[in-house]
C-alpha cells in the first residue's frame, strides 16, 4: 500500500516538475526588435470607413478583393505588389479594369 502511495506521489512530483520546466522554458527568448523606420506608422481609412494603421514605408502589399489593385495604382504603389487574388491573374479579357491594361505586365 505504501509503495502505491509513494508511486503516485512520485508520478505527481515528476509531472509537476515537467510542467514547471515547460513554463520556465516559455518565459525565455529574445526581445523583438522594432521595425526599421523607427516604428513610424500612418493611419488610413479604407473603402468601408475602417481605420487601419500601417507602417509608413511598407516593403510589400498583398491585394485581395475587388478594387484593391485600382486603389494601389491610385496611390502610385504598384511597385509594392507582392501578391494578388487569382481573379486578377487569370488570362481572360479585361473586364472593366483599366489599371490592368496600364499595368498588366506587373500583375502576371
Amino acid at each position: 500500500m505504501t509503495s502505491l502511495r509513494f508511486s503516485g506521489l512520485f508520478t505527481a512530483a515528476i509531472a509537476t516538475a515537467l510542467v514547471l520546466l515547460m513554463l520556465a522554458a516559455g518565459c525565455t527568448g529574445t526581445e523583438s526588435t522594432p521595425a526599421q523606420g523607427g516604428g513610424q506608422t500612418i493611419t488610413v481609412t479604407d473603402g468601408f470607413g475602417r481605420t487601419v494603421t500601417v507602417p509608413s514605408s511598407p516593403e510589400g502589399v498583398v491585394c485581395s478583393g475587388s478594387g484593391c489593385l485600382r486603389y494601389l495604382v491610385y496611390m502610385q504603389g504598384q511597385d509594392l505588389v507582392v501578391g494578388v487574388d487569382d481573379i486578377e491573374k487569370e488570362g481572360r479579357e479585361v473586364e472593366g479594369r483599366p489599371y490592368t491594361l496600364a499595368y498588366g505586365a506587373q500583375f502576371k
